[in-house]
């Protein structure tokens, strides 16, 4: 519960911080803004709205999870991670970051780095332990040792992975964040039983839409940080895309945790694959149509 206070009030306090920051841009942001027909505070309302939603979708089926299975401790170790991990992430969600700067160095340690903390430790405890609570396979709980102490590097010392040289970064990211499918990959295979099973695709298919959809996301529209501060229309249209595909994590593990309708995956799935593959194909088709005509007008 404090942990949920703490998360949740970080982020309401840097609310009105996020808003001034967008509400008075610089020149050039108001020009680009002015020439889609919008304005400072509409852009502004936007962008604060949209971290709401997200917050306020991954905080909701925290409170369910904790009402339902409280007394699960795979179903609380899940509603933290969300509860945390949806107001701090700032990978999607950018409000807490406008504040930082006016906390003082212990009001900074408190609301921002050991929520954040805390939710990073919660994720990848959560990729270890569920569905059924216990490391699987063994070997787990060593990562789990190795990731801890990368993330107290990262977030409280100044000689983090940060630091590092980038080919010791980059293995280390890579094995740390490729040992979450393996464990789930095997646990599906080697222990899991029919409701477990049923589960984990719930999971993985959260996590494959939000991957899938921020990939698709990059390389179409782009992301955080490909932007300059004028391109406010990608930016917006950026957002809401990552917004939404993102959102398929909270929703999808919700479902695994409370076991509600888990044998509907299978069809979810099947329909994901038919209306995704068609929406590729009608997308290339427009792209294909658009450079034809334009080598014509040429």
């Amino acid at each position: 519960m404090a942990v949920a206070f703490v998360a949740l009030g970080s982020f309401v306090i840097s609310v009105p911080a996020r808003y001034a920051q967008l509400a008075n841009p610089t020149a050039g942001v108001r020009a680009a803004l002015e020439e889609l027909g919008l304005s400072a505070v509409g852009y502004a309302l936007y962008n604060v709205t949209l971290d709401t939603v997200f917050v306020s979708v991954f905080a909701a089926v925290a409170i369910v999870i904790f009402w339902r299975r409280s007394d699960e401790p795979v179903a609380l170790l899940v509603a933290t991670m969300l509860v945390v991990w949806g107001p701090l992430n700032e990978l999607v969600v950018l409000t807490p970051g406008a504040a930082r700067e006016l906390m003082s160095p212990l009001l900074e340690l408190t609301l921002d780095r050991v929520p954040v903390f805390l939710g990073y430790v919660a994720w990848m405890l959560f990729f270890y332990l569920f569905p059924s609570g216990r490391f699987v396979p063994r070997w787990t709980r060593w990562l789990a040792v190795c990731w801890l102490l990368f993330l107290l590097s990262w977030n409280f010392t100044p000689f983090g992975p940060l630091s590092w040289p980038s080919p010791i970064f980059n293995v280390s990211i890579l094995v740390l964040w490729a040992s979450f499918p393996v464990a789930q990959l095997y646990r599906y295979a080697r222990v899991s039983d029919a409701i477990q099973r049923q589960q984990t695709k719930w999971v993985v298919y959260g996590v494959a839409v939000a991957v899938a959809g921020f990939l698709a996301t990059r390389f179409t529209v782009g992301v955080v940080g490909d932007f300059g501060p004028e391109e406010v229309g990608k930016w917006m249209l950026s957002m809401f895309l990552t917004d939404a595909f993102v959102l398929a994590l909270p929703v999808s593990i919700g479902i695994a945790v409370l076991r509600s309708r888990l044998f509907d995956i299978d069809v979810v799935i099947n329909r994901t694959l038919v209306y995704g593959a068609l929406t590729a194909l009608l997308a290339a088709g427009y792209i294909a149509t658009i450079m034809v005509f334009q080598g014509i007008g040429s």
